[in-house]
Order: structure tokens, then sequence, then C-alpha cells
């Protein structure tokens, strides 16, 4: 998915993502790999070499329980040498804590969006 440039944009990335969200939360089902980890704001994939990685997904890597334990042992550092705890969330609950935090989200981007566009106009 491309990178959104303009408000109007970011607003309908957004939009986007709550309806899918929406229906990954709706949708529960029984997964071998049920678990979704999270490094400070990055969540945890593999790159092609199955190399542990860390990356901003909008749907991000699940892993097994015994995936997420390796994960959990691995050690995360932050830009500023700061040692980062993993969080491991069950899928919907991550799911979840994202539609949240896009519902806060969404109003003020639709308003910088609206100005925006006024601005564009004039």
């Amino acid at each position: 998915m491309e990178e959104a440039k303009t408000m109007a944009e970011k607003v309908a990335l957004q939009e986007f993502l709550l309806e899918e969200y929406k229906t990954k939360v709706s949708v529960r089902s029984l997964d071998a790999c049920p678990y979704i980890v999270e490094v400070g704001f990055l969540t945890v994939g593999c790159d092609n070499n199955n190399v542990v990685i860390t990356e901003r997904k909008y749907s991000p890597t699940t892993f097994s329980p015994d995936a997420v334990k390796e994960i959990c042992a691995m050690r995360f550092i932050d830009g500023r040498g700061n040692t980062v705890i993993p969080k491991v969330y069950g899928i919907s609950e991550w799911y979840a804590k994202e539609i949240k935090l896009i519902e806060e989200v969404l109003p003020a981007l639709k308003f910088l969006a609206a100005k925006e566009a006024d601005s564009a106009s004039k």
C-alpha cells in the first residue's frame, strides 16, 4: 500500500484500515499463529530469508506460540541504544487496539483535510 501524501489521502487510508480491521476482529478463527508481536511502534515480521525484522505494516505477521517464545528471547534495541521489550497481542486484541487509535485520530485528520482542501481552493 502506497504512503498517503495529502490529508484527504490519509483520511481515505485510515477509513479503509478501519473497515479492514473491523472485519479482521469480527472474523474470529482458530489460527495456528494467533499472536502479533510489537517492539515499540513497530511490529515484528520476517524478511524473505525468514530473518526476524521490525516493520510497520497494516496487516502484520502473525506467529505461533513457539515463535513468540523465540522472538521474546531476542534483544531489541531502539535508536538510543535502550532495550525494548516486545509486547505480545492476540490477533483480535491488536486489531481492536488499532481500531481504537484510528477512531481517536480520524476526526482530527478529517478536520485537517477539510482545511487543506479549503486552502487549495483559494
